[in-house]
């Protein structure tokens, strides 16, 4: 999907921009920001577009087959999933990708290419987080005393940042 982006518009920042700011144009009269920081927003968030649709779409295709695995798992093979899940692990081919490419965020000048491939490989890390989190859970005999349920509110409820 990335590579289709960066194929069919020569730069996706300016598709994005013009959808974005007829999008967000409520928004911007309701926190009554200047044209300054309209103009501001809208671009940064424009950057951003093409690589945030490429995790979005990474992540409901990836829940939708934990879903479809966990049912199968409850016909099939009762408790499978869970074990499955706990021992979800990325490559280290992968991680050898991601270092680099999220170094190369901090810098300028580099192809645009690499912030939009970098969110759906952040979010394939978030998977594997939160398995992670499952799994040591599970290992600790927490995950039945509300310590899940809690991660959960925790992130749920930490602090978002202002746009002002």
């Amino acid at each position: 999907m990335v590579a289709f982006y960066v194929i069919a518009f020569d730069d996706p920042a300016v598709q994005w921009k013009a959808l974005l700011e007829p999008a967000l144009s409520g928004f911007f009269e309701a926190q009554e920001f200047d044209a300054a920081t309209r103009a501001a927003l809208v671009e940064g968030m424009a950057q951003w577009m093409t690589g945030t649709l490429a995790a979005a779409y990474f992540l409901q295709l990836v829940a939708s087959l934990l879903l479809a695995r966990w049912w199968q798992s409850l016909l099939y093979n009762p408790g499978g999933f869970r074990q499955e899940f706990h021992a979800l692990r990325l490559s280290r081919a992968l991680a050898a990708v991601a270092v680099p490419l999220f170094a190369g965020l901090f810098f300028a000048g580099l192809p645009e290419l690499l912030r939009y491939l970098a969110l759906p490989v952040a979010a394939a890390f978030f998977l594997q987080g939160l398995a992670l989190a499952h799994g040591q859970l599970a290992a600790f005999n927490a995950g039945r005393d509300g310590w899940s349920a809690s991660m959960y509110w925790w992130w749920w409820r930490r602090p978002m940042p202002s746009w002002r």
